[in-house]
C-alpha cells in the first residue's frame, strides 16, 4: 500500500511538472529562471519519491 502512495504522489507531480514547463515556456519566463533552477527541483523530489528508480 505504501508503495502505490508514492507512486500516485510521483505521478501526480510529474504531472504538474509537465503543466508548469509548459506555461512557464510559453509566458516566456521559463527560458530565465525556470529551467535553470525549478526544474531541477522537481527531479529530485520525483526521484526521492520513488526511492531513487
Amino acid at each position: 500500500m505504501n508503495t502505490t502512495k508514492k507512486l500516485t504522489e510521483a505521478a501526480l507531480l510529474s504531472s504538474l511538472f509537465i503543466v508548469i514547463t509548459i506555461i512557464a515556456v510559453g509566458t516566456g519566463f521559463g527560458y530565465a529562471i525556470y529551467l535553470d533552477f525549478i526544474v531541477p527541483i522537481f527531479f529530485c523530489i520525483i526521484c526521492l519519491k520513488c526511492d531513487l528508480k
